[in-house]
């Protein structure tokens, strides 16, 4: 489990969806781990749009306590396209703007910032660390 430390790093990303009418700001911490690379540790919500927030809310809490149960990249990687699969057959899918790709509904599109975030991390790392911890 990785512990979560007193300071988190992250970012915040505009989510627009065509049936909500105010924009979701989804915001994901990093946890930094032992060898320096950095990995989602938790995931929060805010928005006006109050007619979703509470179910999208609970679902992003149990998200966060299972990310930070997860050991390997594989197990992440599995998670994030959980989340690009979850299919909203209420509203269902749409394409998201600026990206020009389909999600299936707006559990859909918060996998794809997740997996866009943690591709983001995977490159600044890459950057940042010396080669020896990027091979291991």
């Amino acid at each position: 489990m990785i512990d979560r430390p007193e300071v988190l790093t992250g970012a915040t990303y505009k989510i627009r969806a065509p049936h909500i009418e105010h924009a979701l700001y989804l915001t994901i911490n990093d946890a930094t781990l032992p060898d320096g690379r950095r990995r989602i540790r938790e995931v929060f919500l805010n928005s006006k749009a109050v007619e979703d927030i509470a179910w999208i809310t609970s679902c992003l809490r149990e998200l966060s306590q299972n990310l930070a149960r997860i050991e390997t990249d594989d197990e992440l990687r599995a998670k994030i396209t959980d989340w690009q699969e979850a299919f909203d057959a209420g509203h269902g899918g749409y394409i998201m703007l600026g990206t020009g790709k389909q999600c299936l509904g707006i559990q859909s599109h918060i996998g794809y910032v997740l997996d866009a975030h943690t591709t983001r991390t995977k490159k600044e790392d890459a950057f940042l660390l010396p080669i020896e911890a990027i091979q291991e």
